[in-house]
């Protein structure tokens, strides 16, 4: 039995977040990055937005 794999070479721009503080820096925290072969079916990406203060949120 021949099995096939299928996967999507992906780019996207990842999210920026914003804040009222300045400083505030995006990072990725799960997930595949941008430029990665995605397998089929659904793919979560996480991002974390820090402020100077240490406040952070999800995207």
């Amino acid at each position: 039995m021949i099995q096939e794999i299928v996967q999507l070479l992906l780019t996207y721009t990842a999210p920026v977040g914003t804040d009222d503080c300045t400083g505030a820096s995006t990072t990725q925290t799960a997930g595949l990055p941008s430029g990665s072969a995605f397998p089929v079916g659904t793919t979560t990406n996480t991002f974390e937005v820090t402020d100077a203060a240490g406040n952070s949120s999800n995207l």
